[in-house]
């Protein structure tokens, strides 16, 4: 799952979060430290061809239903 990099950088800095390596200081700090986290994992992912399957925490909120109807087709965990 991945989520925007605006709203992790406003989560750390109001609710005043502790990450190491992340920046609580100013929100450009902290989104440059989000995007280079997310780099790694994106390259992390990337090594695993195929089975990789992205999903974006907006797409999951706002549509559950297709986006969980498209990774459990046999509706074998989904209770909506």
């Amino acid at each position: 799952m991945i989520r925007d990099g605006r709203a992790v950088s406003h989560s750390i800095i109001t609710r005043h979060v502790t990450i190491k390596g992340f920046d609580m200081r100013a929100y450009d700090g902290s989104l440059k430290d989000w995007n280079r986290a997310m780099g790694t994992m994106w390259e992390a992912c990337k090594s695993h061809g195929e089975k990789l399957n992205i999903n974006h925490r907006t797409r999951i909120t706002l549509c559950a239903v297709g986006i969980n109807a498209k990774l459990l087709p046999d509706n074998a965990v989904l209770n909506v």
